[in-house]
């Protein structure tokens, strides 16, 4: 499956925007509103681009375009607020025929959308009834809130017979339809009578599974509506950030301060959330196992989208946004009438939970399959890993003392792992790896984290360190340092931080001054994973004090054994046990300059190639961790009353959701990187997913109570291969889970870092 949009997709999107920013500009949305302006001349621009036939099969005049491109359209048109029949009539009324009806009957009906311009919509109500009159049927009852249920040419209208639920085609002329005063002016919305409306039987779609089709064309009109609320949020938006650019107080741009910019991001997360699942949910509008779930996911992240976006934009707009000459609200009740209609979030996050919890759907989490040599090559690893995992009892009873002390079986495996090439595959031979390509390192990553198992219990030695020296270091240093880290010998430390520089790490003050053939350095630093088990620490030192602050900063290896070194472990949140953490002090320590990695006050480029190793991948173990919550918690949530409470399962459907939706949003990033599209979502996926954790085990300690409290009840089953953070009760995991969100780049970092490199907001 493809997880982002092909070369004619992005085209058609392109094309769609360019076309409605002339055809439906605010001004033309205006008209509509406020001057009562009937819109059909738009609405016969879009049947001449033959749209409304986009997803209708060739065979009945369509394009035989796919729900992807249909979705993309329907966005596009939720960005503008579409005031046409477009909505009812693709994404309601031809997907009802095409489910429900047989071949004749989609030739005559959705053959006259595609190509004579007809439209239509579907009336749903338990007061409907059709009962059999001779050869005809007879239907009585009323529908409310029908979309354009007063302007399209046929309805749909499901109704129970003696035979089970069935549909009927009805001529809207045949019907009493009232127009209602609707929260959207540009949308209609009807009462529908359709009291006396007699049929011939060729009107009853005739289809072998009525319900069934139904029901998937119901979920076909969720996705619909949800993908349009993406689109008036996207406009949302938009207009938000260009406001925030221009809008000036105290001298400067509004979107220059911090909370300004914060509260963009977290709209722009919404957006790119809902985006994400609903065009999933388009893609799998064939399946009939994936679809319902994708469809309700796709809803409630819609609706969850259209609260945060509108809330923070008329926020952000100040008094400007609440009056009615500001467009801003055009496009709030778009998305607004988008999640009320055909179930609001709550309803469809109660839907997941049926899904997640009552049918204890295997499939819930959407899984990434690639082309067949790339999964040759996750299979050829996966056959290598069931030959060679570890002794599981010895792994059980020897442990890790710290992140830079795995004991002597963890570096027995990680040497393994070496020299089959499987430690670092994207390395070459050399270094561990096999020259493999991103997908291949990708599938090898997912492998690992899939099973619970890490290549080497020294992360920041195998994941940061190793590869700035294998990328900055010269072949003596590669030789002597990086091989030794990569295989297990060795063990290193990440010197980074310091009391007064954290997420400024240009503001660090250790020092090092060269005299002679060394370097003489100066300084603490603290939060030093592991530094107390580590052979080396790699270390941020500033060795120009009189350079701008990022332009003074060098990088050295330093061996933990040099005098005047000093390494103090001290505890964590969890306990003060947890020795990991270590501040340490270098007082007169004499470093080799042979020891520099890369340039001479070289060190920020260094700095920036150990972050980017550190997030590439970091989005895959915070998924892991999302998917193991949903199944930890899944299993206490059968077992127990809390699978019945309705508060559990709505804030455990949305961990279900943030699950898939980093699922989602990863893959998207892997499929445009494969493409060589440069992507800024590392950040993006940092900063949701360690949120979503952080919430998701805060919502479980509190549903779980005082049994959150026994330190004997782990949250998951233990892994032996697996790092002990992760191996811990319930209440330890929430404590842990205040680290996510600070380690690897605080989410305030984060925000700044999409407002200002992604969303383009000044500094």
């Amino acid at each position: 499956m493809e997880f982002d949009f092909d070369e004619g997709q992005l085209e058609l999107r392109s094309a769609a925007a360019e076309v409605l920013s002339k055809e439906c500009p605010s001004t033309y949305l205006r008209s509509v509103v406020d001057e009562g302006h009937d819109p059909a001349d738009l609405w016969r621009t879009l049947c001449a681009l033959d749209w409304p036939g986009l997803a209708i099969a060739e065979a009945f005049g369509g394009v035989g375009a796919s729900a992807v491109e249909l979705g993309i359209v329907v966005e596009q048109l939720g960005y503008v607020g579409d005031p046409t029949p477009f909505l009812a009539t693709t994404t309601q009324f031809a997907p009802v025929v095409a489910a429900c009806g047989d071949e004749e009957q989609q030739r005559r009906f959705l053959g006259a959308v595609a190509t004579e311009g007809r439209s239509g919509t579907v009336a749903l109500s338990h007061a409907i009834e059709a009962h059999r009159d001779g050869d005809c049927w007879r239907l009585s009852g009323a529908a409310s809130f029908v979309v354009d249920g007063d302007r399209v040419d046929e309805i749909a209208v499901p109704a129970p017979t003696d035979r089970g639920t069935e549909v009927f085609v009805v001529p809207a002329a045949s019907v009493q339809a009232r127009r209602t005063r609707a929260f959207d002016d540009a949308l209609h919305v009807a009462d529908v009578d359709l009291t006396g409306v007699v049929l011939d039987d060729d009107r009853r779609l005739a289809g072998p599974d009525p319900q069934g089709g139904l029901d998937r064309a119901l979920d076909e009109a969720v996705v619909g509506l949800a993908m349009t609320a993406v689109g008036a949020c996207q406009r949302g938006l938009d207009m938000t950030i260009e406001y925030v650019r221009e809008r000036e107080q105290f001298g400067v741009p509004i979107g220059s301060f911090q909370a300004v910019k914060h509260k963009i991001v977290d709209m722009f997360v919404a957006v790119e959330r809902a985006r994400a699942l609903g065009t999933y949910a388009s893609r799998v509008v064939d399946d009939d196992q994936q679809r319902p779930l994708a469809a309700a996911m796709a809803k409630a992240a819609a609706g969850d989208a259209q609260h945060i976006v509108f809330q923070h934009g008329i926020q952000l707009f100040g008094g400007i946004g609440f009056t009615w000459e500001n467009d801003l609200h055009l496009y709030l009740r778009r998305a607004k009438v988008a999640e009320l209609l055909f179930g609001g979030a709550a309803e469809h996050r109660a839907r997941v939970a049926s899904h997640v919890v009552d049918a204890r759907d295997a499939a819930w989490s959407v899984q990434a399959t690639f082309d067949e040599a790339t999964e040759a090559f996750r299979s050829e690893f996966a056959a290598w890993l069931d030959a060679h995992v570890p002794d599981e009892e010895e792994a059980t009873n020897v442990r890790p003392t710290s992140t830079a002390g795995p004991p002597p079986w963890a570096r027995r495996w990680q040497q393994q792992l070496f020299d089959a090439g499987w430690v670092v595959p994207g390395n070459p031979p050399a270094f561990g790896g096999r020259d493999a390509g991103l997908l291949e390192q990708f599938v090898h990553q997912e492998e690992l984290t899939r099973r619970h198992i890490v290549a080497g219990f020294n992360p920041q030695g195998l994941s940061i360190i190793a590869p700035s020296i294998v990328s900055f270091g010269t072949d003596e240093q590669k030789e002597r340092w990086a091989i030794p880290i990569l295989r297990g010998d060795m063990t290193a430390a990440l010197g980074m931080s310091e009391p007064n520089a954290g997420s400024d790490l240009a503001g660090l003050r250790t020092r090092a001054v060269l005299d002679g053939d060394h370097f003489v350095v100066n300084g603490q630093k603290v939060w030093t994973s592991g530094a107390h088990d580590a052979d080396v620490i790699l270390a941020f030192v500033r060795t120009d004090p009189d350079a701008p602050k990022h332009k003074g900063i060098s990088t050295l290896i330093i061996p933990t054994d040099t005098p005047g070194v000093t390494r103090r472990p001290f505890g964590s949140i969890t306990g003060r046990d947890d020795l990991d953490f270590n501040e340490v002090f270098f007082d007169d320590v004499l470093v080799p300059a042979e020891n520099l990695l890369g340039e001479l006050h070289g060190g920020w480029r260094v700095a920036n190639g150990s972050l980017g190793h550190e997030r590439a991948m970091l989005w895959l173990g915070y998924s892991q961790r999302l998917d193991d919550f949903v199944e930890s918690f899944r299993a206490v949530a059968i077992s127990s009353p809390l699978g019945e409470d309705p508060r559990v399962r709505d804030w455990f459907a949305t961990a279900a959701i943030d699950a898939q939706a980093v699922k989602l949003l990863g893959y998207r990033t892997l499929a445009q990187a494969q493409r060589g599209v440069e992507s800024n979502a590392l950040s993006i996926l940092k900063l949701f997913s360690s949120e979503a954790v952080q919430r998701a085990v805060g919502n479980a300690i509190e549903a779980l109570g005082p049994l959150a409290l026994d330190d004997e009840v782990l949250a998951a089953p233990f892994n032996p291969f697996e790092f002990d953070a992760y191996n811990v009760s319930w209440f330890e995991l929430y404590l842990r889970s205040f680290a996510g969100t600070i380690a690897g780049g605080t989410s305030e970092i984060q925000r700044n870092i999409i407002a200002e490199r992604v969303l383009g907001l000044p500094r």
